[in-house]
């Protein structure tokens, strides 16, 4: 019969348009941070943000790798700064920035890694 026929085509075709809807959603959720990266990037602040600290250089430098690489999207466009840092009597530790940013982007960073789980502190450079 036509009228179930066109029914049955019509909810087979609703979770198309849906799953599409929902492709088109996810996709530009992530370009949102690459272009939001970009303009942190552009910005050239006074500010950044410190994401971790390790006993050693190369910790450092293979953990900032391993940040990069799972945060792309929202650091992909940031140089990262390892600084050595001696804390006196608590030992010697290298600190891992980003930046440079403005102090807005940069709470607004923090805010999104530490959606991710990724600790974060905001600073002056």
């Amino acid at each position: 019969d036509a009228p179930s026929a066109a029914r049955h085509s019509r909810a087979h075709a609703a979770p198309a348009r849906t799953h599409e809807h929902a492709h088109a959603a996810a996709k530009t959720a992530e370009e949102r941070p690459r272009e939001e990266t970009r303009a942190h990037a552009a910005a050239g602040g006074h500010w950044r943000v410190q994401l971790a600290s390790l006993r050693t250089e190369a910790e450092a430098k293979s953990e900032w790798a391993r940040i990069r690489n799972g945060n792309r999207a929202l650091l992909g466009g940031l140089s990262s700064h390892i600084v050595r840092t001696d804390l006196g009597d608590r030992g010697i530790y290298w600190r891992i920035y980003a930046g440079p940013l403005e102090e807005a982007q940069a709470r607004t960073l923090c805010s999104q890694l530490s959606k991710r789980n990724q600790g974060c502190i905001v600073g002056r450079k």
